[in-house]
């Protein structure tokens, strides 16, 4: 940034990418006019819950993937044969598995399909330093740091999250309802008490906003979130499994605090 001459920016990170921003953003908190976080977990995380997998993942096994040949095996378990978890979105499947040759859903749904363990080599050393900057728990306990940063931070989050595949498995790794709640602390729990949305558990719509291409959960008060948006037929690969939703979602949230910034700077003024 400094380099292209640039003093600040809103910042927009998914998944290591947004572990990365995040950092900037504690490093150099004036660098940030507002931070857009895309599937990563947040401020609550309970040991215990590594005892979860292989059955049931509460975020990403970071000391698998940073071995290049245990991280290929991990993403070929979960996309091409749904084990332990399935990762993608089966709604966004369902859609992809009919796209044409040529389209950009069938672009999108190849490149996660086959480019992830074709390519996978040219990049990883890169992927690797990212995991490097953090484990899990490490991650969760840095976040203890925003709360004297005034940021604001919106998160982005697949609807599909902990849903129920067609095979039984849950579809994704990070939970943002119910038993593993990972931003119980942040938004209403629109499915209290639940393991996964298919378990009978009422959905509290009455804390669910729909945008149309989006939806936002209600945050509490104290949140350190401004907003917290669900892209539908997406899980943890929102970003490319329904980019359009999640481009809605960040461009709605940086307006809003353009508009907020201009309002300052004219109080200022006054």
């Amino acid at each position: 940034m400094d380099e292209m001459g640039i003093d600040s920016a809103h910042l927009i990170g998914h998944d290591r990418g947004a572990v990365i921003l995040e950092n900037l953003c504690i490093i150099s908190p004036d660098k940030a006019l507002s931070y857009s976080r895309g599937s990563q977990v947040w401020n609550h995380y309970e040991p215990q819950w590594k005892k979860l997998a292989p059955k049931v993942l509460v975020g990403p096994p970071h000391s698998l993937m940073s071995s290049y040949h245990q991280i290929r095996l991990l993403l070929f378990a979960v996309i091409f044969l749904n084990k332990p978890i399935q990762l993608l979105s089966q709604g966004f499947l369902n859609k992809a598995k009919k796209a044409k040759k040529g389209t950009h859903l069938f672009d999108r749904y190849t490149h996660l399909k086959l480019t992830s363990q074709v390519a996978y080599k040219s990049y990883f050393n890169k992927f690797k330093q990212s995991l490097m900057q953090g484990s899990l728990i490490f991650e969760v306990e840095n976040r203890n740091k925003f709360k004297d940063i005034n940021i604001p931070i919106m998160q982005f989050q697949g609807e599909d999250e902990f849903k129920e595949a067609p095979n039984g498995v849950l579809i994704s790794d990070q939970p943002y309802f119910g038993k593993y709640n990972l931003y119980k602390n942040e938004i209403e729990d629109i499915y209290p008490g639940a393991i996964h949305q298919s378990s009978g558990i009422v959905c509290q719509s009455q804390f669910i906003t729909d945008k149309n291409t989006y939806k936002m959960i209600q945050t509490k008060v104290g949140s350190k979130f401004s907003r917290f948006c669900l892209i539908p037929e997406s899980a943890h690969f929102n970003v490319i499994e329904n980019p359009e939703s999640c481009a809605a979602a960040v461009y709605n949230f940086i307006n809003l605090e353009n508009n907020n910034l201009k309002l300052k700077g004219e109080n200022n003024v006054s």
